[in-house]
């Protein structure tokens, strides 16, 4: 009766990995249409994801005992699984950019929060299939104890943390496969056509086998009755939820702040996490109920002491990535086991009782995804850390036996009140920093030379105003205010600066004389107390009446509002960074083709740190737009116009003679340049950039320019041709 238990196992290992898949594609496909954020998007999607199991798995779990054929139906949910993904994925390939904004649109002039939006428009794609995922785990339950004919007992429950594991096994394979393989090398719609076969192949295991085995009914069994009714370990499995994903969006801020935010970064961390709690269940299934107290004891011990670690690594160790992420996840293999052993002893009907426990732990996880991106991404992440051991600690001393009701709730009492202290009386800075100011879209940080470290990479330095003026002057940041105000033909009125950064970029546009209104867009709020803070060091680009910050996405914002300008000018993030793409790729460029007045120009940021083809990407996207590229500085910036770019030594000469305050500074940079034997601004520009016919490019379904190692293998640059300016 028990040999088809490997082929359901097989099939429940394709369908985990199908979700993670899925996930991993989603969560990049949407986040076009989630206001740009990394932070909100992932907790978009991972909390519509998660919303889905939850109903999924307690809907589920009220119906699973009245099934004639748990398998067979299993199987039905993956065949719809497999036709819901591929419609999600023809969704997100088609171009539906306009219809989104229009929507968008009338939703911020009727006072509907766009975040709202975002999560009732997430629900709407994500819905049907997040919820079939959930009816997975009660329905193979059920299956295994009624069809194959395993023990309900907690001996026999050992089998639903089998099922467990080999679950979220596949589902790390998932993770692995689509975060480093497949979304680079192929684009979203392929990886998501990819999930829809896993699916469909889960879907024919499960049917084939159903055919095997009897329809058993449920006689014997104990009745569904209030089967969401919580018991006392489902009110702990909803604790565990709630901190599991609460250390799950910590782990994304702070392995980002010690490795970089990069696209392999996220993946590494969850893949690591889903990899640590399946050895938790794996544990759990070797191990007695009794352990759940103990596991989770040694859990909160582990996520106490991960903030002393992570400080070592970032400023003296520095470790390799997947060390790091491995030393980060073990206090989840607690978790796991902790889960394990919670739903292992509560198990007796096992459909019913696997999916309550799932729902109410779901519930709390979607808790613990809201409150860590929108409370805990505030604090400072050593503070949010010590928080979630403090909810661990209070979640021991409810497992513990013989611990009275007043210290269990002074506990939690007292997690609370070291969160609200923590938000209000931030900790001094670690290491080396300054000053450091965290907000749940991005973590900025300045040491004592006044450089500003962004979500764990060097971006930028504050100026140094002196008596003859700053030494931003020269600086890349600089450079591209300079340099597309020095090749615009007419006067500049309007100009928008996509990423405000340390302000330089900002304040150099608008001491061109002719500006009526720079508009900066940056989705970072955290940069309101800089530019407050070191007002002169920014270039009081908080004060200028002529500087308009908007604090929201710039793609978004230029979608959303139908100004126009005269120079648009952008300081995305590093190429390699995760999310650097959708200010790159093609879709964006024509989006901002679209916001430009005849004549004016694009300044591109295109700093690939010394990996040729990346910038080659951007270099080949920008012209397969707009008529005209030119390069500066070997390629780190790009000019891109549909009129022609005249730049000559005698414009150049020209500009600086106009007698504004760029102008002149411009005319001194260049004066002091000469005398030192230095390049000049016209030596800078290296020349028109001819396209390659039929070259790849960037685009929103394949975010290839993030992928140094990828881009490199697909898409291998070739050097910037130096020719005569136009």
């Amino acid at each position: 009766m028990s040999r088809p238990l490997p082929v359901l196992l097989g099939g429940l290992f394709l369908s985990g990995a199908a979700g993670l898949v899925n996930q991993v594609a989603w969560q990049r496909g949407l986040k076009v249409f989630l206001g740009g954020s990394e932070a909100l998007s992932a907790m978009t999607v991972v909390l519509v994801f998660m919303l889905g199991l939850g109903i999924g798995a307690g809907a589920f779990a009220a119906r699973a005992s009245r099934v004639r054929s748990p398998l067979r139906l299993l199987g039905v949910v993956e065949l719809l699984l497999c036709g819901a993904t591929i419609g999600v994925g023809l969704l997100l390939s088609r171009d539906l950019s306009e219809s989104v904004y229009a929507v968008q649109r009338a939703a911020v002039g009727s006072g509907v929060p766009l975040r709202l939006l975002y999560v009732v428009g997430a629900l709407l794609v994500l819905g049907v299939p997040c919820f079939l995922m959930g009816t997975t785990l009660p329905l193979s339950s059920e299956a295994c104890q009624r069809q194959l004919g395993h023990d309900g007992g907690t001996q026999g429950a050992r089998v639903v943390n089998r099922l467990l594991f080999v679950n979220t096994a596949g589902a790390v394979g998932g993770a692995i496969v689509s975060g480093f393989v497949l979304l680079p090398a192929l684009g979203q719609a392929a990886t998501i056509g990819i999930a829809a076969a896993l699916n469909g192949a889960a879907g024919v295991l499960f049917i084939g086998i159903s055919g095997r085995v009897a329809a058993e009914s449920s006689a014997g069994l104990a009745p569904t009755g209030r089967s969401l009714a919580p018991t006392p370990d489902d009110r702990l499995g909803f604790a565990m939820g709630l901190l599991s994903l609460g250390y799950e969006m910590y782990l994304f801020r702070a392995m980002a702040l010690v490795h970089e935010p990069l696209p392999y970064t996220f993946t590494a961390v969850l893949c690591g996490f889903l990899a640590a709690w399946s050895v938790g269940a794996w544990l759990a299934s070797r191990t007695s109920p009794a352990h759940v107290s103990r596991a989770i004891g040694l859990s909160a011990v582990g996520v106490a002491l991960l903030p002393v670690v992570l400080e070592l690594d970032r400023w003296v160790v520095q470790a390799p990535l997947l060390v790091g992420v491995a030393v980060a996840c073990l206090p989840v293999v607690g978790f796991g086991l902790a889960y394990g052993g919670l739903v292992r002893r509560s198990a007796r009907s096992w459909g019913r009782d696997v999916g309550r426990f799932g729902a109410w732990n779901t519930i709390g996880s979607c808790a613990g995804i809201l409150g860590g991106t929108l409370l805990g991404y505030e604090l400072a992440p050593p503070a949010f850390a010590f928080a979630l051991a403090a909810g661990l600690f209070a979640t021991w001393l409810h497992a513990h036996g013989g611990i009275s009701r007043t210290v269990r709730w002074g506990s939690v009492a007292g997690t609370l009140a070291f969160v609200a202290y923590a938000h209000a009386r931030p900790p001094p800075p670690l290491g080396p920093l300054v000053a450091a100011f965290y907000d749940r879209d991005g973590a900025v940080e300045i040491d004592a030379a006044g450089n500003l470290i962004w979500d764990g990479l060097w971006h930028s330095r504050l100026a140094r105003i002196g008596a003859t003026g700053g030494d931003h002057v020269g600086t890349s940041n600089w450079l591209l205010a300079a340099m597309p105000a020095l090749v615009h033909t007419g006067p500049v009125e309007d100009a928008l600066v996509v990423g405000v950064g340390a302000g330089i970029t900002v304040g150099t546009l608008a001491r061109i004389g002719t500006v009526r209104q720079v508009d900066a867009y940056d989705l970072n709020g955290g940069l309101r107390e800089i530019l407050t803070t070191y007002a002169a060091a920014t270039l009081n680009v908080a004060t200028d009446p002529r500087v308009n910050l908007l604090w929201q996405d710039g793609r978004s914002g230029l979608a959303l509002r139908p100004k126009v300008y005269d120079l648009i000018t952008q300081q995305p993030l590093y190429l390699r960074q995760a999310g650097s793409s959708l200010l790159l790729s093609q879709e964006y460029f024509r989006l901002v083709q679209r916001r430009l007045r005849p004549g004016g120009v694009l300044a591109i940021y295109a700093n690939a740190h010394g990996v040729e083809a990346q910038a080659h990407l951007v270099r080949e996207t920008a012209a397969s737009v707009f008529a005209h590229c030119v390069t500066i500085d070997s390629g780190y910036g790009i000019l891109a116009s549909d009129a022609p770019i005249v730049a000559t030594e005698a414009t150049f000469r020209a500009r600086m003679a106009q007698g504004d305050p760029l102008g002149d500074e411009m005319a001194g940079y260049d004066a002091a340049a000469r005398a030192a034997g230095e390049r000049s601004l016209f030596d800078r520009l290296d020349g028109v950039f001819t396209p390659t016919p039929g070259a790849r490019v960037i685009r929103d379904d394949h975010p290839l320019v993030e992928y140094p190692g990828w881009a490199t293998r697909l898409a291998p640059g070739r050097s910037v041709r130096v020719s005569a300016a136009e």
